[in-house]
Order: C-alpha cells, then sequence, then structure tokens
C-alpha cells in the first residue's frame, strides 16, 4: 500500500477508537448495561485509537486487510 492509503487507515482506525469510546459513554449511564457492555467497548476504543496512533504501517495494513475482508 502507499503512503496515501496508510494514511487513510490510520484515520478510519482513529474514527473507530473514538465511535467504540462513544458507545462506552453512552453505556456508562445505563445500568442494565454497564457490567460487561462499558469494558468492552472501552477496551476496543483504546486498542483502536492506539493502533491508529502508534501501530507500524505494516500492522495498520494489516488490520485494515481483517476489518475489510480482502486478503
Amino acid at each position: 500500500m502507499n503512503k496515501k492509503d496508510i494514511k487513510v487507515g490510520r484515520i478510519l482506525l482513529k474514527i473507530f477508537g473514538l465511535i467504540f469510546l462513544a458507545v462506552a459513554g453512552y453505556i456508562a449511564y445505563q445500568e442494565h448495561l454497564f457490567d460487561i457492555g462499558f469494558k468492552v467497548c472501552l477496551g476496543l476504543g483504546i486498542v483502536f485509537l492506539f493502533l491508529g496512533q502508534f501501530a507500524s504501517d505494516k500492522v495498520v495494513d494489516r488490520v485494515l486487510h481483517f476489518l475489510s475482508g480482502w486478503p
């Protein structure tokens, strides 16, 4: 992949992270969903934000291929 695709991939991973963090924030106010849903969404959000910011280009490429379903 070229540099532009990697940059777009990093942005998409950060967007996924922010979406999961927003869902975790919503779940924090729901008592019946708080037990496991909050921790899962918070963890996934942090992982996606970490991958978008600090992962190497090869890892970003692999994650994008995994998420999109293309080899």
